[in-house]
């Protein structure tokens, strides 16, 4: 396969695939993590949502990817932070290799109205907060 067809069809599957996937995200935009859940993979098609600060503590839901530099600079940090205060229970949620997690981020930028061009990791979201990025979640997550 030459260059420009590999190009034009790779063109032509986000053309096709990016609006589906973002269509389906606004039919079907659930949120279901509860904190003492310790099932990282659980799903998203419950109709509750559990993003307040559960009875057992404060949830920190920290999206990252295996391999990024970016979320292995702040991971040592929001791990401190947990370990800092115990009220927090930290949800780590790698998007990477778990496809329902991707699946989860995708709900969580959509429920929080994150603009798409913001939309990267690493990632955290605390009650009604998002703190997007290395330099929003060092800076501003213990505040």
């Amino acid at each position: 396969m030459t260059m420009k067809k590999f190009y034009f069809l790779s063109i032509i599957f986000f053309i096709i695939f990016i609006p589906n996937l973002v269509l389906a995200e606004e039919q079907n935009c659930q949120i279901n993590l509860p904190c003492s859940d310790n099932n990282q993979s659980s799903s998203t098609a419950a109709a509750t949502d559990n993003l307040e600060p559960s009875s057992t503590g404060i949830c920190v839901y920290f999206f990252y990817g295996n391999g990024c530099p970016h979320c292995a600079e702040v991971e040592p940090f929001i791990k401190e932070l947990a370990k800092k205060y115990p009220e927090v229970q930290l949800k780590e949620l790698e998007i990477y290799y778990n496809e329902a997690n991707r699946q989860k981020l995708l709900d969580f930028y959509f429920r929080f109205q994150v603009p798409g061009k913001n939309q990267v990791i690493p990632a955290v979201f605390i009650g009604n907060q998002s703190f997007i990025g290395t330099g929003p979640i060092k800076d501003n997550l213990e505040k």
